[in-house]
């Protein structure tokens, strides 16, 4: 600036203002004063930017406390500031996500209670029904007052079942679940269910083969847990089995790091608009073997909770006359050496 005043001084206006600085000030005053004056300058320019950003923090916080998490923060810096905008949004991010998990916590309560109470009514009509008409003796002789004693038995169990179902459900799904976690030899659980379930077999005709290899399948799992996934894989491959179905396999194989575990029933598929809703709470398959009002509906869904929680996955595919549910799980680490 000095220069500039300093090359023009012979010019009237700016030699008016180099003889008044030259007179009053030496010239390292003037740079000085020029510099201190520069630097408020800059300063409030500075501070203007500075309180500009709070006031657009500010804004934004205000708009998400009234629940627009849409209100995001343009980080202009990478100093404290431009942290604190990072921070705010990731804090919206995740009171966004809570406010969702707590939305669909609700509506999956309020499901399950509607879901619950129309599949608890049937069986209790039939119960209240026939035994209304034992006790106002309703009924022509002993044969008839059996008959109407074991429906009512029957439907007594079922309900029983269902609601054994519906608190299995509910302690799987929650948080103070405990997995007990050890080397299990899939290959002997199976063998040892397959045994227990022959009267089973035996009554619906059917014979359950099983192909292993020679591997021993080891996993590392909840055993009393998987068992009861497998039971249900199993009784479900009796239950939708074709009428002239005479098999069931179960199949055990081993690729890479995985193993997969097949239960496979024949002369009966799944229609492809179903298999993607098989796993939800309540869902029915519309076809099967028998009639299938003992069914709850919660039998895949706890199936699927169950092998989550022990880090495995479980699918289902159903197309040229046969259905597969696969489970699949890692092999086991070697360095654990807890053993069932």
């Amino acid at each position: 600036m000095y220069k500039i005043i300093y090359n023009n001084r012979y010019k009237s206006p700016v030699r008016k203002l180099y003889n008044t600085i030259t007179r009053y000030i030496t010239i390292q005053q003037a740079i000085i004063f020029a510099g201190v004056i520069l630097f408020i300058v800059y300063l409030l320019i500075l501070v203007s930017r500075i309180i500009k950003y709070i006031d657009k923090i500010s804004y934004n916080v205000n708009e998400i406390a009234k629940g627009n998490f849409d209100a995001k923060i343009e980080k202009i810096n990478k100093d404290e500031l431009g942290q604190l905008a990072n921070n705010i949004n990731n804090m919206a991010d995740q009171i966004e996500t809570l406010i969702r998990e707590e939305q669909e916590a609700t509506e999956s309560k309020n499901y399950l209670i509607t879901g619950l109470s129309h599949d608890l009514k049937t069986p209790l009509t039939s119960i209240y029904g026939y035994l209304e008409l034992i006790n106002n003796d309703n009924y022509k002789d002993e044969v008839e007052l059996r008959y109407y004693t074991d429906i009512a038995f029957k439907k007594t169990i079922q309900l029983k079942n269902m609601i054994e179902q519906l608190f299995n459900y509910t302690k799987y799904n929650s948080s103070s679940i405990k997995i007990e976690k050890v080397n299990i030899n899939v290959k002997e659980l199976l063998k040892q269910l397959v045994v227990e379930y022959y009267p089973f077999f035996l009554k619906e005709d059917l014979e359950c083969r099983l192909h292993f290899g020679k591997e021993k399948y080891e996993i590392q799992a909840d055993s009393k847990l998987l068992f009861r996934v497998f039971e249900n894989l199993i009784s479900n491959a009796v239950r939708y089995s074709g009428e002239n179905s005479k098999y069931i396999d179960i199949n055990l194989e081993s690729e890479g790091e995985k193993i997969y575990i097949h239960f496979i029933n024949y002369d009966n598929t799944i229609p492809g608009y179903q298999q993607e809703f098989i796993f939800n709470r309540f869902y029915k398959i519309e076809q099967s073997r028998a009639h299938d009002s003992d069914s709850s509906g919660l039998g895949l869904a706890i199936a699927k909770t169950i092998v989550e929680l022990n880090d495995g996955d479980i699918s289902v595919s159903s197309k040229e006359n046969k259905t597969i549910f696969t489970v699949t799980f890692n092999k086991i680490d070697k360095s654990l050496v807890k053993d069932r």
